[in-house]
């Protein structure tokens, strides 16, 4: 089975997936200036907090396009995680580590912005009804 009819299968197209990779990478981008602005390189916190706050919002901001949760999780974090992977080397408690610190406050953000629509709709759904 080819990667395409796998994303086509989940409803995904390419562009969908190049705007989630581009959301992650955007991210991972902002992670440094925004955690030297906390205390930079003397400490790790900054850097999980950041990691995670950030990360959280691009799976809030691309929870409103179609696509399976996990998958578009894992496209959001492409790009950091290629980058622990290839670049920095990293090793497995590290790797363990940055793929807590991205995956799950990504999924988070996802589901929390799917929830958000899925109760509107039920509350703009009971207005139509109130209505009639």
């Amino acid at each position: 089975m080819s990667v395409l009819t796998i994303g086509n299968a989940g409803g995904r197209n390419w562009a969908t997936l190049l705007a989630d990779c581009g959301v992650g990478l955007a991210a991972t981008s902002a992670i440094l200036p925004a955690s030297l602005l906390l205390g930079g390189f003397s400490f790790i916190e900054p850097w999980v907090l950041v990691t995670a706050l950030l990360f959280f919002f691009a799976g809030f901001l691309r929870g409103t396009s179609p696509g399976n949760a996990s998958i578009k999780a894992m496209a959001i974090n492409l790009g950091p995680l290629c980058l622990l992977v290839v670049w920095l080397r990293a090793e497995w408690l590290t790797m363990l580590l940055g793929v807590l610190a991205v995956i799950l406050p990504t999924m988070a953000g996802l589901l929390a912005r799917r929830r958000k629509l899925k109760s509107n709709a039920r509350r703009s759904a009971a207005a139509d009804q109130s209505i009639v």
